[in-house]
């Protein structure tokens, strides 16, 4: 996903997409570029994240305003994007062609955890630009535990699936609109977690683990 996320950069529509999903969540990030670049070239002493970045052969390097101790615009820093740069980040470039293609393509994303390195208000984003009227035909299949998104301001019933897993350990998949006596302004989330859905661990006592040996 990192190597077709760099490649999509050098098409600049696609570019311009993912410098303003960046920008939009707030990342700070100004340009993306592409540089290759050859082992050779560099020197003998580097750290480990770097020499993983530089498997890739294909370095993603961000570009960032910096600031002196008055605040003021002092010039601007480059990272290596794979290597500096948050996971959450990260994820975010390795997705944003793969939501473009979708969006303007009108195919199906499928992502899991969905959730991961993600914060709340920044999942919540995607999901209404996908429900938005503007989208015609793409659609966005994710797997998730953020209850946040269980909201019927986002969500309709038949959209939202749970997965409950029996004490055979097997894996049963029903939506929420099989539920009788569900309202369509239901406080999804404070009923799922008082258990009304179903599809919730049965946790034990935690506090036991203190009194152990």
């Amino acid at each position: 996903m990192y190597g077709m996320a760099g490649n999509a950069l050098t098409d600049s529509t696609k570019k311009k997409f993912i410098l303003d999903f960046l920008q939009y969540a707030d990342i700070g990030i100004e340009d993306l570029e592409t540089i290759e670049i050859s082992p050779d070239d560099l020197p003998e002493t580097i750290d480990d994240d770097m020499q993983k970045t530089l498997k890739k052969k294909k370095v993603v390097v961000s570009s960032r305003t910096i600031y002196d101790g008055t605040l003021k615009e002092s010039g601007i820093a480059r990272f290596s994007l794979g290597g500096h740069e948050s996971e959450g980040t990260t994820k975010m470039f390795e997705l944003s062609p793969l939501i473009y293609r979708s969006l303007k393509e009108g195919r199906t994303l499928i992502i899991d955890e969905f959730d991961s390195r993600f914060h709340p208000l920044l999942t919540r984003k995607i999901v209404e630009l996908y429900n938005s009227p503007q989208n015609k035909d793409a659609q966005l299949i994710f797997v998730t535990h953020d209850t946040n998104l269980l909201s019927s301001d986002l969500l309709r019933r038949d959209q939202i699936d749970f997965v409950e897993k029996d004490k055979y350990g097997v894996s049963h998949l029903y939506t929420l609109v099989e539920i009788k006596g569900v309202r369509n302004n239901a406080s999804f989330e404070k009923d799922y977690i008082q258990g009304k859905y179903g599809a919730i661990p049965f946790l034990g006592n935690f506090s036991l683990l203190l009194d152990s040996e």
